[in-house]
């Protein structure tokens, strides 16, 4: 009796030390490492830890345990490697599958890299998981560039940037190789000069104080890594992304919906005339108006936001994940990223809130073959795939926060203090920030298009089949 006793305790202290063992490598690896083992994941523990190298924790980890078994456990010692062989997957399967525990695997197909910022040698883009074949022209990519440039009115910051694109791999004879491309656009003229008074200064709605307070250090020419100058790469990506688009069929159109309270809509749409205004507005019209509400906020020393639309034609239904990659779900992550955006809605979005069921649903019809709606509330998806009707969806962009008006902050000695801001700022980010929501949802979009490709068992078969009958 007190044999058994005995074992039932050793048995129960054995799951026990693992069962803390394994929420030990949860609570310090699973965000952040790839569980491929119980000592190799001990071993990432102790190198965030104590900085002590994997490979030469697990050369002495293993002998260890396998002479500490033996000696404490004796013939026992064959149980305790079973009870851990199915321990540790169980324990980590259970975290694995729990939202809100990010595990590094790469499901994109896109991979899009970024580096650089408002000041330094230059801002740069990798593409990497593209097909080979797809045609590539500089001067289409340069246009996209041109969108989003400084300089282009007196609604834009005056600094001169040409923001010429170069290509350094990935592209040969003018096609894509399947290897990744990279992209440099080269920074001409910085001034660093014109932070060096408010450098100790935390700027009212920028990044200052969350920088420092993440990193320790932070460099204060300019917003860094949250300056706008960061969305070249965003878009040199998203004119390459939008020319497989173009082959496919799918064409995506983006435009300033609002510039402050100045609203176009949408029965005044006139989407001909939105690239003849500085303000990249749908209507000649309400461009003026707007213009004319900016020039008296320049005047007040103050700056103004906006609504970017941007839709979606010609994507196919069936796009997207039901669950955590949904198309609605990606689009709105893609935007969000981007440093000027506050909110993302698809749709008709919080307007759907305030309606009834009979109302917010699109009634389906059957039409030459194929299923359609009678409205589009969804603005374009259902379940978190694409439906096949028009894409919809609007970003808000908040104010630009370098003003010139005098404001209320704290520098980094946690002393009160009053900050104006001078030196080269836009008055308003949204013109040129619809090449750059546009660029998202194209990046997007190519990505859940190239993942759906194996779905079904008849879309592989369409390509690697060559004697199958469609």
């Amino acid at each position: 009796m007190k044999d058994w006793k005995k074992q039932l305790r050793d048995l129960l202290a054995i799951l026990f030390g693992n069962a803390l063992y394994a929420l030990a490598v949860a609570a310090f690896i699973l965000p952040n490492h790839l569980i491929t083992g119980g000592s190799t994941g001990l071993a990432l523990v102790a190198r965030q830890l104590w900085g002590i190298p994997v490979e030469a924790f697990v050369a002495c980890f293993n002998p260890l345990m396998f002479l500490l078994g033996l000696w404490v456990l004796g013939k026992r010692f064959a149980l305790t490697t079973l009870v851990s062989s199915f321990w540790y997957p169980l324990v980590f399967g259970f975290f694995q599958r729990m939202p809100g525990i990010p595990f590094p695997t790469q499901e994109k197909l896109l991979a899009v890299v970024c580096a650089g910022g408002m000041i330094g040698a230059a801002i740069g883009v990798v593409m990497d998981g593209l097909p080979a074949g797809e045609a590539i022209d500089l001067e289409e990519l340069q246009a996209f560039l041109d969108r989003r440039k400084p300089g282009q009115s007196k609604f834009t910051t005056a600094r001169s940037e040409a923001d010429r694109a170069e290509l350094l791999s990935g592209v040969f004879d003018g096609k894509t190789t399947g290897t990744p491309i990279s992209v440099i656009v080269h920074n001409q003229d910085q001034r660093s000069r014109d932070y060096g008074k408010i450098k100790d200064c935390y700027r009212p709605g920028h990044a200052d104080y969350t920088f420092d307070a993440k990193y320790g250090i932070r460099d204060y020419r300019g917003g860094g890594r949250t300056s706008g100058r960061e969305t070249i790469g965003r878009v040199a990506a998203g004119a390459i992304a939008s020319k497989i688009l173009q082959r496919l069929g799918i064409r995506i159109t983006a435009y300033t919906k609002a510039i402050g309270p100045i609203t176009v809509p949408e029965s005044e749409y006139d989407y001909g005339c939105i690239n003849d205004n500085p303000l990249y507005m749908p209507n000649l019209g309400y461009a003026l108006e707007a213009a004319a509400h900016l020039e008296k906020c320049v005047k007040d020393q103050d700056s103004l936001g906006g609504i970017i639309e941007c839709v979606i034609d010609g994507m196919p239904a069936g796009i997207g994940e039901p669950v955590f990659d949904k198309l609605d779900a990606n689009l709105a992550k893609a935007v969000m990223s981007i440093g000027a955006v506050k909110g993302v809605e698809i749709g008709d979005g919080f307007r759907a809130a305030c309606a009834t069921g009979s109302d917010n649903n699109d009634a389906f019809y059957s039409e030459n073959g194929g299923v359609h709606k009678r409205t589009n509330h969804s603005g374009g998806t259902l379940g978190g795939l694409s439906d096949g009707s028009r894409i919809v969806l609007r970003a808000a962009i908040k104010p630009t926060p370098s003003i010139s008006r005098e404001q209320e902050t704290v520098d980094i000695h946690g002393e009160n203090t009053r900050i104006a801001i001078t030196g080269r700022h836009d008055p308003v980010i949204v013109p040129r920030a619809v090449v750059v929501v546009e660029s998202m949802a194209a990046v997007t979009a190519v990505d859940l298009l190239m993942a759906n490709m194996s779905v079904r068992m008849e879309f592989l078969e369409k390509i690697y089949c060559k004697n199958i009958i469609p």
